[in-house]
């Protein structure tokens, strides 16, 4: 995978299989998206990007959008009866769409039942588009996903048993990023042991719409892949172990100043300037390098890290024994820093000065 991996695959899917296929130069339209595609498109697009690809404004669903006759809308979103009868709110009588046209994309396999009450629906003939898309995860970093469901541990070890739908929704939610992964074959499905019978269904239901996207040509035969599905019960300590990791201190020291959502963090430099932000995702380089390490690995690093930076300029620029303040006024008037002052290693170090 690329240095962004699941996030720069999610964005890759999300502008060729969505928007630049619908896109004429000229036209513009509306994103239509559900709670988790709006999830989606902040963690992998940029606004530049969805402009570039012709869309106007993105809207979410489930809020009160005022009619655009004269644009077309793209809908982004997850295949539940609630988001399809949202959908079909958007049609007023036999004849009054809210837009021009409707380009449907969903995020998994939508059900056959579903499907037939949508094409009976008064929606139907302004439907220009329809596909399935397999991207029903929450990218969080290059290797970690969620399914963005915090009430599954509820509800999974709570006193009733797990609807079967939802697990049902969870076992399609995993094979999308089976899917997404490119040139990645189909899996086999393993369990741990496990005494509960919730665990045996998802399996069942993972490795059952795993065969069903071989089928459909999705996935590719060969079982040298492995999916194991642990029961929490397999590892009960590591929850109540609390990670000594430097994006673990990031978060716990710095939680005013760090935006979760948006993956930012602000300071101070101190001397007067004006506050600075620091994104903190996978185009930064040294954050991307030091975020997983224990803390006293990160707090050797550092020191050497900015040593050798230090040295590396002042014998560039003719540098040798300045002060660290002057050094830095230096770097960041040099044109390569403020030309990749965002995403450079060696800038990402320079408020450490």
């Amino acid at each position: 995978m690329s240095c962004g991996g699941l996030k720069d695959l999610v964005r890759k899917t999300i502008v060729e299989d969505v928007l630049q296929p619908l896109h004429n130069k000229g036209e513009w339209k509306v994103l239509v998206v559900d709670e988790l595609c709006s999830k989606i498109i902040n963690s992998c697009l940029k606004m530049k990007d969805i402009m570039d690809n012709g869309i106007t404004i993105i809207e979410m669903l489930s809020k009160s959008r005022q009619p655009l006759k004269y644009l077309e809308a793209v809908y982004l979103m997850q295949p539940t009866k609630k988001n399809i009868d949202k959908a079909t709110e958007d049609v007023k009588g036999s004849s009054e769409f809210k837009y021009k046209a409707a380009h449907l994309y969903f995020t998994e396999i939508i059900p056959d039942d579903m499907l037939v009450e949508l094409a009976s629906s008064q929606m139907a003939p302004f439907v220009q588009t329809l596909k399935e898309i397999n991207l029903a995860f929450l990218p969080i970093e290059e290797r970690v996903f969620c399914l963005d469901n915090p009430k599954a541990y509820k509800e999974y070890y709570g006193q009733s048993p797990m609807d079967h739908n939802k697990l049902d929704q969870i076992a399609e939610q995993l094979v999308t990023v089976c899917a997404t992964l490119e040139d990645t074959p189909c899996p086999k499905v393993r369990i741990c042991n496990s005494n509960r019978p919730a665990v045996k269904d998802l399996a069942e239901r993972v490795q059952s719409k795993l065969n069903r996207y071989k089928e459909a040509g999705i996935l590719t035969d060969n079982s040298k892949s492995l999916i194991v599905i642990l029961d929490r019960g397999f590892d009960p300590i590591t929850p109540f172990l609390h990670e000594l990791t430097f994006q673990a201190m990031a978060y716990d020291l710095l939680p005013a100043s760090i935006d979760a959502a948006k993956n930012t963090y602000k300071f101070s430099p101190g001397n007067g300037d004006e506050e600075k932000k620091i994104i903190l995702d996978e185009n930064n380089e040294l954050w991307r390098e030091l975020r997983h390490l224990h803390i006293s690995h990160v707090l050797n690093m550092i020191p050497e890290k900015l040593k050798a930076l230090s040295e590396r300029y002042a014998d560039l620029h003719g540098g040798a024994g300045m002060h660290m303040t002057d050094l830095k006024d230096m770097i960041n008037k040099m044109p390569k820093y403020k030309k990749e002052k965002s995403t450079d290693c060696d800038s990402a170090l320079i408020p450490l000065l």
